[in-house]
């Protein structure tokens, strides 16, 4: 597992990112950064987990 991630400064201005709202992009980076994610991707972790590190309500994080 990785111990840090980049984030490329063009994230901030791709076209779908900025239809974001705040707290989309929040989790958007949770997911991509978060220590339950993988090198392949893969996420572990419960919605109540997700809710709590990043401090949006349940209902936020809701994959579809």
């Amino acid at each position: 597992m990785a111990t840090y991630r980049t984030i490329r400064m063009a994230f901030w201005s791709d076209p779908y990112i900025e239809t974001l709202s705040a707290s989309e992009k929040l989790l958007y980076l949770y997911l991509f950064s978060c220590p339950h994610t993988n090198n392949l991707g893969l996420l572990a972790v419960s919605r109540r987990r997700m809710a709590y590190d990043t401090g949006l309500d349940r209902k936020s994080t809701r994959l579809n």
